[in-house]
């Protein structure tokens, strides 16, 4: 059993400040962190205990992870992977049909019409068509194989990359500019500029997870630096963190003052509404950032934590990539609804429709934009209603 590569001759009962896992006064739990035996300088783990984790090799000095634990967590993931595929399945054949609906549309005009014209039936191709089955095979190589660990193994480091690039592809970089567009149809000129800026910001926020993606494959063939690089990756996720913060409160500010100033010159309801529908939008990332780089800066600074941060959150992340990936397939129109959609158009046009409803787009009960309330909101005119259906249906 190697270790991380620059723990050398260390034993289990020597402290080494860098090491955390070398116990003596770096570890508050004693000798293996207090599940194993410290035996001719190297540590014994009780039954279900391990040192072995993702990036960092530390089972000749400590047994801080529970096996049981974190094979509980990869099957929580497993269960509610396959649960979200089941009920995005009605969602995504909504989402196909208007899409051909669209395609057919298009094609009759002479136009041409594919998945990369339409970012929301991408990125539900992406992440059900891949994302989903990598989670299903990651989680299961971590149940099924306990040699099998990010940074040391190419089965579940594959996956690792894999997942993260698609989700941050897909459902970022694909569907965040995409939504926020969504939201600002209509807005001034301005604000259109500033929706395009929020796209190529969101563009170096993917660029960082993709980099943090290969590091697994990057440790698997530099074992001596596997510390190193563990530490690049958690310092990435603190830096994308900060500045997925920072892009949320900037470009919500931006946003603002071009509706506020919008506004000014011409008071109207819809732009209040308008921009009620931002402040919804950009919240996620104005609170959900700041805990995560609280997080990631204590997984980069606290050594104690190296060698067991990864094993325990990570399958968190993949939940929290499960479930937004459910969000975004429930943005989709069904049959009904799309129909009900259509009549309420041709009766504003006509005339003959209620003239009470909001004509703004909406959120779903998810905090998801919903494609019903959207459409009600910007079908004033039959190229408006097509330019949202385009870019997002």
């Amino acid at each position: 059993m190697s270790g991380t590569g620059d723990v050398g001759s260390l034993t289990c009962e020597q402290y080494f400040p860098t090491q955390a896992w070398s116990f003596g006064e770096g570890n508050a739990f004693g000798p293996c962190s207090g599940r194993g035996n410290c035996t001719a300088g190297f540590c014994a783990c009780e039954p279900g205990w391990t040192g072995y984790a993702d990036f960092v090799d530390s089972r000749n000095y400590d047994c801080s992870i529970n096996i049981l634990a974190y094979k509980v967590e990869w099957g929580i993931v497993l269960a509610v992977a396959l649960l979200s595929a089941l009920a995005a399945v009605p969602y995504l054949k909504s989402r196909y049909a208007s899409y051909t609906t669209i395609k057919a549309k298009k094609n009759n005009k002479g136009e041409k019409y594919n998945l990369l014209d339409n970012p929301g039936a991408l990125t539900n191709v992406l992440w059900f068509g891949l994302g989903i089955p990598t989670v299903i095979t990651l989680a299961l190589l971590k149940i099924i194989d306990e040699e099998e660990r990010i940074g040391h193994t190419y089965g579940v480091s594959i996956c690792y990359m894999l997942l993260r690039i698609i989700f941050y592809w897909g459902g970022v970089y694909l569907f965040q500019p995409s939504l926020l567009s969504a939201v600002m149809n209509g807005a001034t000129k301005g604000a259109g500029s500033v929706v395009n800026l929020n796209k190529k910001l969101t563009g170096v926020l993917v660029v960082f997870h993709v980099i943090a993606a290969i590091l697994p494959i990057l440790s698997i063939n530099l074992p001596d630096a596997r510390m190193e690089i563990y530490l690049v990756s958690q310092g990435l996720m603190f830096m994308t963190a900060l500045f997925l913060f920072w892009q949320g409160y900037f470009i919500k500010k931006k946003l603002t003052a071009c509706l506020d100033a919008s506004y000014a010159m011409s008071p109207n309801e819809k732009t209040l509404i308008m921009k009620q529908k931002l402040n919804e939008v950009q919240k996620t990332p104005l609170i959900t950032s700041p805990p995560l780089a609280l997080i990631f800066l204590t997984f980069f600074s606290t050594p104690l934590m190296w060698n067991r941060a990864h094993d325990y959150f990570f399958p968190v992340m993949v939940l929290i990539f499960v479930v937004q990936g459910l969000k975004v397939a429930k943005t989709t129109l069904s049959d009904n609804e799309n129909s009900k959609m259509n009549t309420d158009s041709n009766d504003k046009s006509s005339g003959t429709g209620s003239t009470d409803k909001a004509l703004v787009p909406g959120l779903d009960s998810e905090g998801v934009v919903s494609f019903n309330q959207q459409k009600e909101g910007f079908m004033q005119e039959d190229s408006i209603a097509d330019s949202v259906d385009d870019s997002y249906v």
